[in-house]
Formats: structure tokens, sequence, C-alpha cells
């Protein structure tokens, strides 16, 4: 799971998550590690849009903020049809 997560919760008590954020100390991350999170920021960008679309969200979309040291990489993820998932850098 990620470090931080910004969520909003609606007024039934629902919570949903709308962005996660991942922080990495300078230095403490090689490059096959950075693969490893790359996969676990997708699957967590996936279970986050997964939970919108079953409460029926139209269009969910749902973003990241990952921190590697001195560098910041946004990502997007979107469920553009049935099982069908877009992340972009």
């Amino acid at each position: 799971m990620a470090d931080y997560i910004v969520y909003h919760k609606c007024t039934a008590g629902d919570i949903f998550d709308l962005l996660a954020i991942e922080v990495k100390a300078p230095g403490k991350s090689s490059s096959s590690q950075l693969q490893n999170d790359l996969v676990k920021t997708g699957k967590d960008m996936k279970s986050f849009i997964d939970r919108l679309a079953t409460s029926g969200v139209y269009k969910p979309k749902v973003h990241d903020l990952f921190v590697d040291g001195y560098t910041c990489t946004t990502f997007t993820m979107q469920l553009i049809q049935d099982d069908a998932y877009l992340m972009q850098e």
C-alpha cells in the first residue's frame, strides 16, 4: 500500500481513494526495485478504479505521485471499457 492516500468520503459514508503517494528516500532504491514499485503502483491504482467502478462512478480515474529521491513521477489510470485499464505516466 502507498505511503499516503488522498481520499474522498461521501455523505453516505463510503470512502474512495483518489491519489496514492509513494516516497523513497534518495539513494534507497535500485532499478529492479523501481520496476517492482511500478507494478505495485499499477495494482494499487487498479484496486482504486475497481472500487469506484463497482460503486457506479462513471469513467473513474485515479492518480499516483511517485517520489524517488529528488525525482517525481505522476501516473494516471482510468477505466476505458470493461476490464480495460489505461495507465499513463
